[in-house]
């Protein structure tokens, strides 16, 4: 998964910058309390090889978002 907000911006942006998932996952890489009513509106899924892709393509700036079935809320 990754970031609804990056994958609109690679959709429409010629370089959409480094993968930044923050809006969703905490620095732990959990997901972010006041995202929690329905974190899955905030990410758009991807294969994994496509994500390895944009990662090595565009760089990482942020955590990997976790499968949303293992998704964990951050209480920190």
């Amino acid at each position: 998964y990754v970031s609804r907000l990056w994958f609109n911006r690679w959709a429409t942006v010629a370089d959409p910058g480094p993968i930044d998932n923050g809006e969703v996952v905490c620095p732990h890489g959990k997901i972010r309390p006041e995202r929690e009513v329905d974190p899955k509106s905030l990410v758009q899924y991807i294969p994994r090889k496509a994500f390895d892709h944009f990662a090595s393509h565009y760089g990482l700036a942020q955590p990997s978002i976790p499968l949303m079935s293992e998704a964990e809320i951050c209480l920190v």
